[in-house]
Protein backbone atom coordinates (compact mmCIF):
# COMPACT_ATOMS: atom_id res chain seq x y z
CA UNK A 1 0.00 0.00 0.00
CA UNK A 2 2.85 2.41 0.82
CA UNK A 3 4.42 1.87 -2.60
CA UNK A 4 1.11 2.59 -4.34
CA UNK A 5 0.67 5.75 -2.30
CA UNK A 6 4.22 6.90 -3.10
CA UNK A 7 4.26 5.84 -6.75
CA UNK A 8 0.71 5.37 -8.11
CA UNK A 9 1.96 4.55 -11.62
CA UNK A 10 4.12 1.66 -10.34
CA UNK A 11 2.20 -1.27 -11.82
CA UNK A 12 4.13 -3.95 -9.92
CA UNK A 13 2.84 -2.53 -6.65
CA UNK A 14 -0.72 -3.17 -7.78
CA UNK A 15 0.30 -6.66 -8.80
CA UNK A 16 1.89 -7.30 -5.39
CA UNK A 17 -1.24 -6.05 -3.68
CA UNK A 18 -3.34 -8.35 -5.86
CA UNK A 19 -1.22 -11.36 -4.94
CA UNK A 20 -1.56 -10.54 -1.24
CA UNK A 21 -5.32 -10.14 -1.60
CA UNK A 22 -5.59 -13.43 -3.50
CA UNK A 23 -3.61 -15.20 -0.77
CA UNK A 24 -6.15 -13.88 1.75
CA UNK A 25 -9.06 -15.18 -0.35
CA UNK A 26 -10.11 -11.69 -1.40
CA UNK A 27 -10.63 -12.71 -5.02
CA UNK A 28 -12.68 -9.73 -6.22
CA UNK A 29 -10.28 -7.23 -4.62
CA UNK A 30 -7.33 -9.08 -6.14
CA UNK A 31 -8.96 -8.98 -9.58
CA UNK A 32 -9.39 -5.21 -9.21
CA UNK A 33 -5.71 -4.83 -8.24
CA UNK A 34 -4.53 -6.98 -11.17
CA UNK A 35 -6.79 -4.95 -13.47
CA UNK A 36 -5.22 -1.74 -12.17
CA UNK A 37 -1.73 -3.14 -12.81
CA UNK A 38 -2.83 -4.04 -16.34
CA UNK A 39 -4.26 -0.57 -16.89
CA UNK A 40 -0.73 0.72 -16.32
CA UNK A 41 1.00 -2.10 -18.23
CA UNK A 42 -1.38 -4.07 -20.51
CA UNK A 43 1.25 -6.70 -21.37
CA UNK A 44 2.18 -7.58 -17.80
CA UNK A 45 2.12 -11.39 -18.03
CA UNK A 46 2.07 -12.01 -14.28
CA UNK A 47 -0.99 -9.80 -13.76
CA UNK A 48 -2.76 -11.41 -16.73
CA UNK A 49 -1.97 -14.82 -15.23
CA UNK A 50 -3.10 -13.80 -11.74
CA UNK A 51 -6.35 -12.32 -12.95
CA UNK A 52 -6.99 -15.20 -15.36
CA UNK A 53 -6.50 -17.88 -12.70
CA UNK A 54 -8.83 -16.02 -10.33
CA UNK A 55 -11.43 -15.74 -13.06
CA UNK A 56 -11.26 -19.54 -13.46
CA UNK A 57 -11.61 -19.95 -9.71
CA UNK A 58 -14.77 -17.83 -9.54
CA UNK A 59 -16.21 -19.35 -12.73
CA UNK A 60 -15.85 -16.36 -15.05
CA UNK A 61 -14.51 -18.44 -17.93
CA UNK A 62 -15.24 -15.87 -20.68
CA UNK A 63 -12.90 -13.43 -18.91
CA UNK A 64 -10.34 -16.09 -17.96
CA UNK A 65 -9.61 -17.38 -21.45
CA UNK A 66 -8.28 -14.17 -23.03
CA UNK A 67 -6.21 -13.37 -19.92
CA UNK A 68 -4.59 -16.81 -19.86
CA UNK A 69 -3.90 -16.74 -23.60
CA UNK A 70 -2.44 -13.25 -23.35
CA UNK A 71 -0.26 -14.23 -20.38
CA UNK A 72 1.16 -17.15 -22.37
CA UNK A 73 1.81 -14.83 -25.33
CA UNK A 74 3.38 -12.05 -23.21
CA UNK A 75 6.31 -14.03 -21.86
CA UNK A 76 4.84 -15.75 -18.82
CA UNK A 77 7.59 -17.41 -16.78
CA UNK A 78 8.34 -21.05 -17.55
CA UNK A 79 7.30 -22.12 -14.06
CA UNK A 80 3.81 -20.64 -14.50
CA UNK A 81 3.18 -21.84 -18.05
CA UNK A 82 2.04 -25.38 -17.09
CA UNK A 83 -0.54 -23.97 -14.67
CA UNK A 84 -1.77 -21.49 -17.28
CA UNK A 85 -2.17 -24.27 -19.86
CA UNK A 86 -3.99 -26.43 -17.30
CA UNK A 87 -6.41 -23.64 -16.38
CA UNK A 88 -6.95 -22.84 -20.05
CA UNK A 89 -7.79 -26.52 -20.58
CA UNK A 90 -10.30 -26.34 -17.74
CA UNK A 91 -11.97 -23.32 -19.34
CA UNK A 92 -12.10 -24.97 -22.76
CA UNK A 93 -13.42 -28.21 -21.28
CA UNK A 94 -16.20 -26.42 -19.41
CA UNK A 95 -17.10 -24.72 -22.69
CA UNK A 96 -17.42 -28.15 -24.31
CA UNK A 97 -14.32 -28.04 -26.50
CA UNK A 98 -12.79 -31.35 -25.41
CA UNK A 99 -10.25 -31.46 -28.23
CA UNK A 100 -8.80 -28.04 -27.45
CA UNK A 101 -8.91 -28.78 -23.71
CA UNK A 102 -6.97 -32.00 -24.32
CA UNK A 103 -4.31 -30.08 -26.23
CA UNK A 104 -3.88 -27.62 -23.35
CA UNK A 105 -3.68 -30.42 -20.77
CA UNK A 106 -1.11 -32.22 -22.93
CA UNK A 107 0.96 -29.04 -23.12
CA UNK A 108 0.78 -28.63 -19.33
CA UNK A 109 1.94 -32.23 -18.84
CA UNK A 110 4.75 -31.79 -21.40
CA UNK A 111 5.99 -28.75 -19.50
CA UNK A 112 5.65 -30.30 -16.03
CA UNK A 113 5.33 -34.07 -16.06
CA UNK A 114 4.57 -34.37 -12.34
CA UNK A 115 1.66 -31.91 -12.37
CA UNK A 116 -1.09 -34.05 -10.84
CA UNK A 117 -4.00 -31.74 -11.73
CA UNK A 118 -3.01 -31.65 -15.40
CA UNK A 119 -2.50 -35.42 -15.45
CA UNK A 120 -5.97 -36.03 -14.02
CA UNK A 121 -7.56 -33.42 -16.28
CA UNK A 122 -5.90 -34.91 -19.36
CA UNK A 123 -7.05 -38.43 -18.51
CA UNK A 124 -10.58 -37.17 -17.84
CA UNK A 125 -10.70 -35.29 -21.15
CA UNK A 126 -9.49 -38.36 -23.03
CA UNK A 127 -12.01 -40.61 -21.31
CA UNK A 128 -14.85 -38.17 -21.99
CA UNK A 129 -13.96 -38.36 -25.68
CA UNK A 130 -14.25 -42.15 -25.54
CA UNK A 131 -10.49 -42.51 -25.69
CA UNK A 132 -10.39 -44.75 -22.62
CA UNK A 133 -7.32 -46.81 -23.65
CA UNK A 134 -5.36 -43.56 -24.13
CA UNK A 135 -6.64 -42.28 -20.78
CA UNK A 136 -5.44 -45.48 -19.09
CA UNK A 137 -2.01 -45.20 -20.76
CA UNK A 138 -1.84 -41.56 -19.65
CA UNK A 139 -2.69 -42.51 -16.07
CA UNK A 140 -0.09 -45.30 -16.09
CA UNK A 141 2.54 -42.74 -17.10
CA UNK A 142 1.15 -40.26 -14.58
CA UNK A 143 1.34 -42.81 -11.78
CA UNK A 144 5.04 -43.20 -12.42
CA UNK A 145 5.67 -39.46 -12.88
CA UNK A 146 3.82 -38.58 -9.67
CA UNK A 147 5.43 -41.37 -7.63
CA UNK A 148 2.18 -43.23 -7.07
CA UNK A 149 -0.16 -40.33 -6.36
CA UNK A 150 -3.25 -41.88 -4.69
CA UNK A 151 -5.74 -39.79 -6.71
CA UNK A 152 -4.13 -40.98 -9.94
CA UNK A 153 -4.24 -44.59 -8.69
CA UNK A 154 -7.96 -44.27 -7.82
CA UNK A 155 -8.78 -42.80 -11.20
CA UNK A 156 -6.76 -45.47 -13.00
CA UNK A 157 -8.47 -48.28 -11.10
CA UNK A 158 -11.90 -46.80 -11.88
CA UNK A 159 -11.17 -46.54 -15.60
CA UNK A 160 -9.80 -50.08 -15.74
CA UNK A 161 -12.94 -51.34 -13.99
CA UNK A 162 -15.10 -49.74 -16.70
CA UNK A 163 -13.46 -51.74 -19.48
Amino acid sequence: EDMIRLQPSFYTAYYARGRAQAAQGEDEAAIRSFTEALRRNPDYADALYGRGTLYVKIGNDPAAEPDLRAALNCGLSAERQPVAHNYLGVVLGRRGDARAATEEFQQAVRLQLGMVDAQRNLATALAEQGRVPEAIMQLDRALSATHGDPSIRTMLDALKAQR
